[in-house]
Formats: structure tokens, C-alpha cells, sequence
């Protein structure tokens, strides 16, 4: 379940909804009157350092192979 940060622009205050509350939030305040912006996960943070791990590994062996490939 997604979370997501609501920021009132005139008061600074600041609340954290789930997807379910600020659906509720959002039916009795303009939405106009907040900034919305999500939450990552501490999960999705772990998923995104893998995968950019990844593609550094990948594009290094696309390098070093074309690389070969040039000179040889």
C-alpha cells in the first residue's frame, strides 16, 4: 500500500496518508489547498539500488565488449 505526504501551502502542516485515508482526506478538502507527494519504501529503496547495481554491471560489460570489438 502506497503512503503519500499531503503539506497544506498556506499552514506548512503536514500529514501521511495511506491510499485509503487520502481518499477520505481529499472528499471534505480542495486538493488544490495541499502538495502531494508518495513515500518510498524502505523496500523499494533496497529494489532500486539493485537494479541500478545492475545495469552499472551490465553497461561496463556492453563497454568493455565493444571495446574489444573496436580494437580487434
Amino acid at each position: 500500500m502506497s503512503k503519500f505526504r499531503v503539506i497544506n501551502r498556506t499552514t506548512r502542516q503536514e500529514h501521511i496518508f495511506n491510499s485509503e485515508e487520502i481518499k477520505r482526506f481529499f472528499t471534505k478538502n480542495l486538493m488544490s489547498d495541499y502538495a502531494i507527494s508518495s513515500i518510498k519504501y524502505e523496500e523499494q529503496k533496497k529494489y532500486s539500488l539493485l537494479a541500478d547495481i545492475i545495469v552499472g554491471i551490465a553497461s561496463v560489460i556492453l563497454i568493455v565488449w565493444i571495446t574489444n570489438l573496436v580494437v580487434s
